[in-house]
């Protein structure tokens, strides 16, 4: 009897640890589960980049858990910065927090993808260094340079962008259908003015334009893809005329010339249609590239440098943020007259631009 009392003593025993080592085992899976919380906006290359890694890691990493959040939810991002004691932040996509590391990537390269794995894997990455920008994939350190040049080369890498170059197209090509250069030079300018003056206020003066604007990102690709749709419209009209009449026919021809002079109400509406573009574009800019400014802070920060220097510093910035725009807004005003000598030129110069105009209201309003 009491044989058979032990026998079964011990096949309980026998269960009950081995349930417990599953129940065990649940329970340590759990807590070995790593959570990552990755903000991202839909329109930024940076961000589509990061997470398609990531992505492509979880097989690897069974453990992860990626949870993906738009950078628009600034209520969530701040929740999450405070749950994980994040205190030096700015709202920029890509944000992502892996374990007791955060991230927020300007670029992302060999370097990014090394960091995410190793923070993957429980190591603490050391943060990102604001000297090192990437060029062509590759990552090249201007701390020992000057700070004059820190500043040419990180403007310069900002502008260097689709965005603000379509935007600034869009209006060189609306406004090449008038037989003027002051014309060009005005609209092209206050286009520049605009953009640089939006960008410079959102990033240096921080008056909360960033965190409106991704309050807002939904409606603003609206009236971005209603502005490039109304655009599209304009230039395949203006084409029309010219496939059917011949620009310089039609500039040529008076009672065909009045159709290009803008009475008060229409240059009130073109003005208006280059601002409302420059600020949206900027503003949706502003959320998919904040890293390169960031980085300019950081370092006009550690220059030790009094505010009226700084200001000259960020007016350098602004300026090789636009320069690009500035080379296409020059080569327009010096090349408009070979423009409208060549009809075929012209004529098919805008059809593309008013096909690109359709093209990207499509993608605005509906990707």
């Amino acid at each position: 009897m009491i044989i058979k009392i032990s026998k079964i003593l011990l096949l309980g025993a026998v269960f009950f640890s081995f349930f417990s080592g599953i129940a065990f085992a649940e329970t340590e899976a759990v807590e070995e589960k790593m959570i990552i919380h990755f903000f991202h906006d839909r329109l930024c290359p940076v961000c589509r980049n990061a997470k398609n890694f990531i992505e492509g890691l979880l097989d690897d990493y069974p453990q992860v858990d990626l949870r993906v959040y738009p950078i628009s939810d600034t209520a969530k991002l701040h929740e999450t910065a405070q749950e994980y004691r994040v205190e030096d932040y700015r709202i920029m996509a890509p944000t992502i927090f892996i374990g007791e590391n955060f991230f927020q990537f300007r670029d992302f390269t060999s370097r990014e993808k090394e960091m995410l794995v190793k923070a993957i894997e429980g190591e603490i990455v050391e943060a990102e260094d604001c000297c090192l920008v990437g060029i062509f994939n590759t990552e090249i350190s201007i701390k020992d340079l000057p700070l004059f040049v820190k500043t040419s080369i990180l403007g310069f890498l900002d502008g260097f962008n689709l965005y603000s170059v379509v935007s600034l197209i869009l209006a060189i090509l609306i406004v090449t259908v008038f037989d003027s250069k002051k014309k060009l030079f005005f609209y092209g300018c206050l286009f520049i003015i605009t953009a640089a003056v939006i960008y410079g206020l959102g990033f240096f003066v921080r008056l909360g334009i960033i965190e409106l604007s991704l309050r807002q990102m939904g409606t603003l690709r609206i009236v971005m893809g209603v502005v490039t749709l109304c655009g599209g419209l304009f230039l395949a009209r203006k084409w029309w005329q010219f496939f059917k009449y011949g620009p310089v026919s039609h500039l040529s021809d008076p009672s065909l010339k009045q159709g290009f002079k803008v009475p008060n109400k229409g240059t009130l509406l073109l003005v208006s249609y280059i601002i409302i573009s420059a600020v949206v574009v900027t503003l949706i800019k502003i959320s998919c590239f904040t890293g390169t400014p960031m980085a300019f802070a950081s370092i006009l920060a550690e220059a030790g440098i009094t505010p009226g220097i700084a200001f000259m510093y960020i007016i350098v910035y602004l300026f090789f943020y636009m320069f690009i725009e500035l080379v296409i807004l020059t080569g327009a005003i010096l090349t408009k007259k070979i423009w409208f000598a060549g009809s075929k030129l012209i004529t098919w110069v805008t059809f593309a631009g008013a096909a690109v105009l359709f093209y990207l209201a499509f993608y605005y309003l509906f990707s």
